[in-house]
């Protein structure tokens, strides 16, 4: 018999070691370098929205990263990866169960019968096919994947909430810009009108004049809205409900656009946590392919036991001891091919989340090479309304001396004002598109993280 059990594990532990960690490979291609050059030479700083300058921003997004439902939420999701990694872990130990029991009847005799037991039963599986180990490491990776999504998610509830402030800062700014030329617009038709009572201009020229100051009144009025918009939007991303949140603004144009240096692609590997979520998956599939294949094998297990009886109630007096150790096997002989269908499943799986890995990789390349592309353009545009601003503003004074001098009919002053007013409010727009672009370029290179995993 005991060359039989021999012969048996013998095959099995053959068997076990004829399995192999399933080989997955990865083809993707990563440049040598952007092909849109780096915007500048600033390294990221993990605090990274501190280098706009805005001591309002921080506070918000340290709200946001300290309140925010979303946080709090993944947070849990890290609490519950770990008690599941413990639970797992826990199997290496040997599971202990205590057994009393005392009672009292009849036989068929009419004889009183009395006992009392209490026993101790100690097992332990061997872990020779890894299926506990293999169990262990999946929950290990799983909470890392925990870990890492968390982390993305931080770093994109402090893009959003950057995004959404340097939106809200944009539009007080475009409302003071249409406040004063409303009243530009105001004081003209208060001119014409008067003219025209003197009979000086024509009813045209009043009436167009008038139309531009209700275009002004009712930009005016959207833009209120809008703002109200981006800070309910705001009051979302921290926690807050809107009707109660107070929101203060910086000026647009105290906030500084530092210039940040993009790397090479490369390094990307190392600074997304959404990437390193991405691989941790893989690792997690892995294991639980080894974790099914072990099931296809017997399981082995020490056990021992040691008890006492006696034939009182209530008592242990007199009693007889008893002990035994034993080495038990479990094997499911006919299953239907379940067991067998549970790895190939988990191999499907693993080349799943491999091609989800690809897919993160390449997105990853693509949001930094479309972010350092607008980055330069908008750049570029900045630059020009700004000229176009200060050109405008001049040809409109000009325009006001030479329209009150009859230098120039009213629909080349009308011109000039509209041609001020929308570059104005061009240049608000476009100095909002670049900081959104700096902050997504800030999110897209990783937010400053460094490959740290906080879990507390």
């Amino acid at each position: 018999m005991k060359s039989i059990l021999s012969g048996v594990v013998s095959i099995f532990l053959l068997l076990g070691c004829s399995t192999i960690e399933p080989e997955l490979s990865l083809d993707v291609e990563i440049a040598k370098e952007y092909a849109a050059k780096s915007y500048a030479k600033q390294k990221l700083q993990e605090r990274w929205w501190e280098s706009f300058g805005s001591a309002e921003l921080s506070t918000l997004i340290d709200q946001a990263l300290a309140q925010s439902p979303d946080i709090l939420s993944a947070y849990e999701k890290i609490q519950q990866a770990k008690i599941i990694l413990n639970s797992a872990g826990a199997e290496y130990l040997p599971s202990l169960d205590l057994r009393a029991n005392t009672s009292l009847g009849d036989n068929s005799d009419q004889a009183r019968v009395e006992n009392s037991s209490a026993s101790v039963a100690l097992s332990y599986e061997l872990d020779i096919w890894d299926r506990i180990g293999a169990s262990q490491r999946a929950a290990k990776s799983s909470l890392e994947v925990s870990l890492y999504d968390y982390e993305a998610l931080k770093i994109s509830l402090s893009s959003d909430v950057a995004q959404s402030y340097f939106h809200y800062v944009a539009t007080m700014q475009k409302e003071k810009i249409t406040q004063k030329n409303l009243q530009i617009a105001k004081d003209t038709l208060d001119v014409l009108q008067a003219r025209y009572d003197f009979g000086a201009v024509d009813e045209l020229s009043l009436r167009r004049q008038k139309i531009a100051y209700l275009a002004q009144e009712e930009l005016l009025y959207s833009l209120q809205n809008q703002r109200v918009l981006y800070k309910n939007a705001l009051a979302l991303l921290l926690g807050k409900n809107p009707s109660s949140f107070e929101l203060k603004a910086d000026a647009i144009e105290t906030l500084s656009m530092s210039e940040v240096d993009a790397g090479l692609p490369s390094e990307l590997l190392l600074s997304r946590p959404d990437i390193a979520a991405a691989q941790a998956s893989i690792e997690t599939n892995k294991a639980l392919i080894q974790a099914a294949n072990a099931n296809r094998f017997p399981r082995f297990s020490l056990s021992g036991s040691g008890g006492l009886a006696s034939d009182d109630l209530l008592s242990l007096n007199n009693a007889t001891r008893s002990m035994d150790v034993g080495l038990g096997l479990t094997y499911n002989i006919f299953d239907m091919g379940r067991l067998k269908n549970q790895v190939l499943i988990e191999e499907s799986k693993a080349k799943q989340s491999l091609q989800n890995y690809k897919k993160t990789l390449l997105n990853a390349f693509g949001e930094v090479e479309d972010t350092l592309n607008s980055l330069a353009m908008n750049k570029k545009h900045l630059s020009l309304t700004k000229q176009k601003v200060e050109e405008s503003k001049q040809s409109f004074k000009l325009a006001t001396i030479q329209y009150q001098n009859g230098s120039i009919d009213f629909s080349t002053y009308l011109e000039s004002q509209k041609s001020y007013f929308s570059a104005q409010e061009e240049l608000v727009s476009k100095t909002d598109a670049q900081l959104q672009s700096l902050v997504l370029l800030h999110k897209v290179l990783g937010g400053g993280w460094r490959g740290k995993i906080e879990s507390e």
